[in-house]
C-alpha cells in the first residue's frame, strides 16, 4: 500500500494550511499600562488629531480627555472611590466614551448595563 502524498498547503501541521498561518500571524507588541493612563498618553501626543467621530459630529483627543477629565473629578466628588463599581446603561454614543475613561480616571470599575441585564437587589 502507497503512502499518501503530503498536501503542500498542509505544510505548517495538521490542518493548518500555510496561507492561514501567515494570514493569522497578527502577533504584536501591546503597550502597556490602564487604558485611560494610555488614552492620557495619546491626547497628549496628538491632542487635535479625531479620536471619535460620529454620524452626527466628532471629538478631538483634546475634547475627549477634557470631557473625561472634568467627569472623572465629578465621579470623585460625589464619592467614587478606588474599586468601586460603577454601572453604565448608555446607547452607544459620545457620552457612553467619555464615562467610562471618567470611571476608570475616577479609580472605579465601569460595569456595562443593558435593559436586558439580569436585576440584582
Amino acid at each position: 500500500m502507497s503512502q499518501p502524498q503530503a498536501d503542500p498547503a498542509l505544510s505548517l501541521g495538521v490542518g493548518v494550511p500555510a496561507h492561514v498561518a501567515t494570514y493569522n500571524d497578527t502577533a504584536e507588541d501591546l503597550p502597556v499600562g490602564a487604558l485611560h493612563v494610555l488614552f492620557a498618553a495619546q491626547a497628549a501626543r496628538t491632542p487635535e488629531a479625531v479620536a471619535l467621530v460620529r454620524e452626527d459630529g466628532r471629538l478631538t483627543y483634546r475634547e475627549l480627555d477634557g470631557a473625561a477629565n472634568a467627569l472623572a473629578h465629578r465621579l470623585v466628588s460625589e464619592g467614587v472611590t478606588p474599586g468601586d463599581a460603577v454601572g453604565l446603561l448608555f446607547d452607544r454614543s459620545f457620552a457612553y466614551v467619555v464615562t467610562v475613561l471618567a470611571v476608570l480616571k475616577s479609580g472605579g470599575v465601569y460595569v456595562p448595563w443593558t435593559p436586558a441585564s439580569p436585576r440584582t437587589a
